[in-house]
C-alpha cells in the first residue's frame, strides 16, 4: 500500500515538467485551473465514497452481501443526482468560467466544451470510487490502493502522451477517460468477486437511507470542504484575480511541498491499523508508547524534509522543472508552513483519533479550520491581494492542526509533554527554515540540472545533518527503540 501511494504522489509530481514543456507555464496554470473547478465536484463524490467503505464495512461484519450491493447500487444513484445538480450549470456557464479563470485566446478557442467535459469525466469517476469503497470496506484497502495508483499512472501517464503528440488540454479529458477505464477494468471483477455479481444500475436513496447515511455524510462533507477552500479555491482565486501563470507557480509550490506530507502518508495507515488492534485490547499503555513513538519520528521527519525542501528550493526547481522559478518561492514558503504544521501538529493524531473510534475530533478540526479559513480569506485578499488566499490557508490551517493536537491528548489523557515537544519542533524548524533563507537568498544556484544534482546531493546530506545535530543537542529527537521492541514491552 504504502509503495502504491508514493508511486501516485510521483507521478503526479512527474508529469509537471512534461506539462510545462508542452503548454508552457501559462498553459500548466490552465491544467491546474481546470483540475480545481473539477475538484469541487470531487468533494461532495468523496463524500459518496467514503460513507459507502462505513456502510458496506459494518454490512462486511454481518457478512450481508445482497445489502452490500444495494449500497452500491445507493452510491452510483448519488452520483447520478449529483452529475445531474452539477453537470448542466458548468455547460451553461462554460464561457463564464473560462473567462473568469483569465484562459488565454489560444488555449479558449474551440474548447469551450472542455471545462464541462472534466467536469463530466470527474463525476462519471464516482463509479470507480464506490466500487473502491466497496473492496476498502471489504477489508482490501491495499488493493484499491494499488488499483487506484495504477489509475494515476494511466491517467497521467497517456495525458502526457497526448500532449506530447500536440493534442493540448484536450489531453486532459482523455487522458482521464484511459485512468477511468483502467481502473474499471480492474475494479469492477474483483468487487464482484467480493460479495457477487454487482448491477451498476442506480438506485436513489430513500428516505430510510438518507436519514441513516445522511448525517456521516456530512461529517465526511465538512472534511472535504475544508481541503476545498485552502487548495481548490486559491488555484481559482490566483487565476481569477491574477492570472494563470499565478495559478501556475502555486501549483508547482503545491507538488514540491506534498513531499513533505508524505513523510505521514506512509505511516498512517499501518499506524491506524496497529493502534486499532491495541484499542481492541484495550490496551492503553501501549497506545500511549506507540502514539509518542511515532509522533516524536513524524515531527522529527516532517521538519526535517520542510527544512531541506525550503533550503533547496532553487537546485530542486532547476532538477525538477529546468531551471528556477523564483516566483514560485513565496507558495512555496506558504505551502511549507501549513503542510509542516499540518503533519505536525494533527498527523498522527488525526490517525489515533481514528483508530480508537473518535472521529467526532477530526470533524471539529475540520469544522474550526473550515471557519477560520472562510473569515480570514477575505481580509487576507484584502489586504495582500490574490496572493493572500494562499497566505489565509496556511494560517488557518496551522492553529486548527494544533487544536486536534490539544483536544487528542485532553481526551485521551495522553498528557501534554509530547505536545510541549511538537511545539518546540516547530518552533526550532521555522527558526531553522528562515535562517536557512537569510543565507540561501543571496546565493546564485547553478542554471542546469546536472550541477543542481550535484548541490543537492552534495549539500543536502550536511544540511541533514546538521538539523537533527540540533535536535539532539535539544533533546527533540526520539528513542531508536520501537514499541515491542524491548524485553518488557513483549509482555
Amino acid at each position: 500500500m504504502v509503495v502504491s501511494r508514493i508511486a501516485g504522489v510521483l507521478t503526479l509530481v512527474v508529469s509537471v515538467p512534461f506539462v510545462v514543456a508542452a503548454l508552457g507555464a501559462e498553459g500548466y496554470g490552465v491544467w491546474e485551473s481546470l483540475l480545481a473547478i473539477a475538484g469541487f465536484a470531487l468533494v461532495f463524490q468523496m463524500a459518496i465514497s467514503g460513507t459507502v467503505v462505513w456502510r458496506i464495512s459494518m454490512m462486511c461484519g454481518s457478512q450481508d452481501d445482497a445489502e452490500a450491493r444495494r449500497i452500491v447500487r445507493l452510491g452510483l444513484g448519488s452520483t447520478a443526482v449529483l452529475t445531474a445538480l452539477l453537470l448542466p450549470p458548468m455547460w451553461i456557464w462554460r464561457t463564464e468560467l473560462l473567462a473568469l479563470l483569465h484562459v488565454p485566446d489560444r488555449h479558449a478557442a474551440g474548447s469551450g466544451w472542455l471545462l464541462p467535459a472534466i467536469v463530466g469525466v470527474a463525476l462519471l469517476g464516482g463509479l470507480n470510487e464506490t466500487l473502491s469503497a466497496l473492496l476498502t470496506g471489504y477489508q482490501r484497502a491495499g488493493l484499491a490502493a494499488l488499483i487506484h495508483s495504477v489509475g494515476v499512472v494511466s491517467t497521467h501517464g497517456s495525458a502526457v502522451a497526448l500532449l506530447m503528440a500536440g493534442f493540448g488540454l484536450k489531453s486532459l479529458v482523455y487522458g482521464y477517460l484511459v485512468g477511468l477505464a483502467a481502473r474499471f477494468a480492474m475494479l469492477y471483477p474483483v468487487a464482484s468477486s467480493l460479495c457477487g455479481r454487482l448491477t451498476l444500475l442506480p438506485l436513489v436513496p430513500s428516505r430510510r437511507d438518507l436519514r441513516i447515511l445522511g448525517p456521516f455524510a456530512g461529517l465526511l462533507l465538512i472534511s472535504g470542504l475544508s481541503g476545498l477552500v485552502r487548495d481548490q479555491t486559491d488555484k481559482i482565486v490566483l487565476a481569477s484575480l491574477a492570472t494563470p501563470l499565478a495559478t501556475a507557480h502555486f501549483g508547482m509550490a503545491q507538488r514540491l511541498a506534498s513531499v513533505v506530507m508524505q513523510t505521514f502518508i506512509v505511516v498512517r495507515v499501518p499506524f491506524g491499523a496497529a493502534i486499532g488492534v491495541l484499542f481492541a485490547r484495550e490496551d492503553w499503555d501501549g497506545i500511549r508508547s506507540m502514539y509518542e513513538t511515532v509522533g516524536s519520528w513524524i515531527a522529527v521527519l516532517a521538519g526535517l524534509a520542510g527544512f531541506l525542501v525550503w533550503s533547496l528550493r532553487s537546485p530542486l526547481l532547476t532538477l525538477w522543472l529546468g531551471r528556477d522559478y523564483p516566483q514560485v518561492h513565496v507558495y512555496l514558503a506558504l505551502q511549507l508552513f501549513g503542510v509542516v504544521s499540518a503533519v505536525l501538529f494533527s498527523g498522527v493524531a488525526t490517525a489515533l483519533a481514528k483508530g480508537v473510534g473518535r472521529p467526532g475530533l477530526e470533524t471539529t478540526y475540520a469544522t474550526f479550520t473550515l471557519l477560520l479559513t472562510l473569515l480570514a480569506k477575505p481580509l487576507f485578499i484584502a489586504w495582500l491581494g490574490a496572493v493572500g488566499s494562499v497566505a489565509s490557508s496556511a494560517a488557518a490551517w496551522a492553529p486548527g492542526a494544533f487544536l486536534l493536537l490539544v483536544l487528542t491528548h485532553r481526551q485521551l489523557v495522553l498528557g501534554k509533554r509530547l505536545i510541549l515537544r511538537h511545539l518546540v519542533a516547530y518552533v526550532f524548524t521555522i527558526g531553522a527554515c528562515l535562517l536557512s533563507w537569510l543565507v540561501t537568498d543571496s546565493i546564485e544556484f547553478p542554471p542546469n540540472r546536472l550541477r543542481a544534482l550535484l548541490v543537492v546531493g552534495g549539500v543536502g546530506p550536511f544540511l541533514a545533518a546538521g538539523y537533527l545535530l540540533a535536535l539532539g543537542l535539544l533533546r527533540l529527537t526520539p528513542p531508536l527503540d520501537w514499541p515491542g521492541s524491548r524485553p518488557d514491552d513483549a509482555r
